[in-house]
């Protein structure tokens, strides 16, 4: 039960370890989005954006 709710407040409420740097959760959290019109590699320049991400 625990899990079914972290999964229905979204990746924002994870806590990723610290051994993870800011540019690896924010790439992770960009890739994760619910809606695919937000998701990372989605937009005008697709694989280019994951590419170019920190």
């Amino acid at each position: 039960m625990r899990t079914y709710n972290m999964i229905l407040k979204g990746i924002d409420s994870i806590d990723f370890p610290r051994s993870i740097s800011r540019e690896g959760v924010d790439l992770i959290k960009k890739l994760c989005r619910d809606n695919p019109a937000e998701r990372l590699g989605y937009q005008k320049r697709g694989i280019d954006d994951i590419k170019s991400h920190e």
